[in-house]
């Protein structure tokens, strides 16, 4: 997960909501959960927002980390951020 974020620091800005959910995403495995959803906010929020299409793959990945993860407070503040 460290690599990745350190690759997503090296690239560049075009695909920012992308770039925000593979971070959200790392940090979540990193145990950083606060900064996760903040980085899954920023995909959502910082425009052009992302497509449905994305929106929905964005959605079901971080849900799928949650539940690896087994926690159940990240999960449901994915479920929160998505539905909103």
């Amino acid at each position: 997960a460290r690599m990745v974020l350190d690759q997503i620091d090296k690239s560049d800005k075009r695909d920012a909501p992308w770039k925000d959910a593979t971070r959200g995403e790392a940090l979540a495995y990193l145990g950083a959960f606060d900064e996760s959803i903040t980085s899954y906010r920023s995909a959502l929020e910082t425009p052009p927002r992302p497509p449905a299409w994305a929106i929905a793959s964005m959605y079901r990945q971080a849900l799928s980390v949650g539940h690896y993860l087994q926690n159940e407070t990240f999960t449901e503040s994915i479920e929160k951020l998505f539905r909103t």
